[in-house]
């Protein structure tokens, strides 16, 4: 009795589960690319997914529809937590590093990915009668960034440089520059910077010029990204129209270096309007 019980269980759910099956399908990316089915805009700091599931034939419009944007909801749902897990943060670590050593980050993620609205279902009706639906869904970068507070990942300390002889130094007076900045761009075309939630910027002798403070960020990321100069200077937000144009040597990951004159000419510009510790960076890759 127990083994017809069982095999009746069986059929049941195999009769279900052939409804509505989910469907990896392929979508273009739109900047940098997570896997087939996932992308990430960081012009818009946005995380892009699209879910499909098939339906089976004999339902009628109105069934499939429910029963489809359903199931790809769920498939674009499994899709946003993966694409977010993939997020590089910094030059070493990715979100999914964070998950594995806090249970508190993997909460978060799953509860990010529950919030998100999903757009309008797309049908496409199959020959067969069968229908396949697609559900685009998104979610900020500024998400992905305050789930990190969790942790509270710290920034490198700068390298301090020690003087062990016992020659005199002196060095001359400090002249603040006459300028007044209200953001900066690193142009890194050049280099071979890929973008992160959390850059760093470093002069030439390996100490540190900017990096993100862990105790605060901004909602729509540490830094900007354009694709051009032009296209950052209009970045309103970021003091795009009169920010300090600098040029990146070269960059490990999303660690950038700049020469040593062009590091301490944005120190000695920051000490005047602040715009380091406003985030007012963007970084042109």
């Amino acid at each position: 009795m127990k083994r017809l019980l069982s095999l009746a269980c069986a059929l049941l759910l195999s009769s279900a589960l052939a409804d509505v099956v989910s469907t990896p399908l392929p979508i273009p990316a739109t900047q940098a690319p997570l896997g087939q089915t996932a992308s990430v805009d960081w012009n818009s700091q946005t995380v892009t997914v699209e879910g499909a599931a098939t339906t089976r034939t004999g339902l009628t419009q109105a069934q499939a529809y429910l029963q489809g944007k359903a199931a790809a909801t769920a498939d674009a749902q499994r899709l946003l937590a993966v694409a977010l897990a993939g997020i590089q943060v910094d030059a070493k670590t990715t979100v999914k590093d964070f998950e594995m050593q806090s249970d508190d980050i993997a909460t978060k993620v799953r509860s990010i990915v529950r919030g998100q609205i999903v757009g309008q279902p797309r049908v496409e009706r199959m020959p067969d009668g069968s229908s396949i639906v697609f559900v685009t869904m998104s979610a900020p970068m500024g998400s992905a960034i305050n789930l990190l507070q969790a942790v509270r990942p710290k920034p490198p300390a700068p390298r301090i440089m020690v003087n062990i002889t016992n020659v005199k130094i002196i060095n001359p007076p400090y002249r603040p520059p006459s300028g007044r900045f209200s953001g900066l761009i690193i142009d890194a075309r050049a280099t071979a910077f890929s973008p992160c939630l959390l850059p760093r910027i470093y002069a030439q002798d390996g100490t540190l010029v900017w990096s993100y403070n862990a105790l605060g960020t901004r909602d729509d990321g540490v830094s900007g990204y354009a694709r051009s100069v032009s296209q950052a200077q209009i970045m309103v937000d970021r003091g795009g129209p009169n920010a300090l144009v600098v040029q990146g040597l070269y960059a490990d990951r999303c660690d950038v270096v700049v020469s040593q004159m062009e590091a301490e000419s944005i120190r000695a510009y920051n000490r005047i309007t602040g715009f380091l510790d406003n985030y007012n960076v963007t970084i042109v890759f």
